[in-house]
C-alpha cells in the first residue's frame, strides 16, 4: 500500500503526514513502525523493508520523509516503485518536491496522492504606492499616516 503526500506548503503537508501516521499506528496496532529519511536511507535495508517481514508482526508501516532528495534513494523509487505498492505493507511518502515523471508512475500505483500547495504565500504584496500621494493631496492627516505604516510594513523606504 503507497500513500504520496506532497507539496511545498510545510505545515499543512506535515500535519497530514504526522496525522496519517497516527491514524494507522492506531488502527494497526501491532503494527511496526520504521522511519526512514534521507539521511539514515540505506538502500539494502530499504529493500529488506519493501520485500522482508518481521518474525511476529505480518505488516509494518514505514514513514519516508524525503528521501527522494537523495539520488540514491530516488533512483531505488522509481525503479521498485511497482513493488513498493504490490508490497503488503504501508509505505507512506512524504516530499517537499518529486520529479514529473516519478509523481506520473507513482501515482498510477499509490493508493493516495494529496498535493498541498503554497500559493497564498507567493502572492506579492500588493501596497500601492500612489496612495501615499492621493493621501497627502487629500490632506487627510489620519490615511496618510495608516499608508505611511502600510508602506514600512511591506519594506518601502
Amino acid at each position: 500500500m503507497l500513500y504520496i503526500i506532497h507539496g511545498d506548503d510545510d505545515q499543512k503537508s506535515g500535519e497530514k503526514f504526522s496525522a496519517l501516521v497516527r491514524s494507522l499506528m492506531a488502527t494497526k496496532n501491532n503494527a511496526t513502525l520504521f522511519r526512514v529519511d534521507d539521511e539514515n536511507f540505506d538502500q539494502a535495508k530499504f529493500e529488506e523493508l519493501v520485500f522482508g517481514q518481521t518474525l511476529f508482526d505480518k505488516k509494518y508501516i514505514v514513514a519516508c520523509r524525503r528521501i527522494l532528495e537523495n539520488k540514491i534513494a530516488s533512483q531505488f523509487v522509481e525503479e521498485q516503485t511497482e513493488s513498493i505498492a504490490n508490497s503488503p505493507h504501508i509505505f507512506i511518502f512524504y516530499e517537499k518536491t518529486i520529479p514529473a515523471g516519478l509523481l506520473k508512475k507513482m501515482d498510477k500505483q499509490a493508493e493516495k496522492v494529496q498535493a498541498f500547495s503554497d500559493s497564498e504565500r507567493k502572492k506579492p504584496a500588493a501596497f500601492n504606492i500612489f496612495s501615499l500621494g492621493d493621501c497627502l493631496g487629500t490632506r487627510d492627516r489620519k490615511k496618510l499616516w495608516l499608508a505611511f505604516a502600510e508602506a514600512l510594513h511591506y519594506g518601502i523606504e
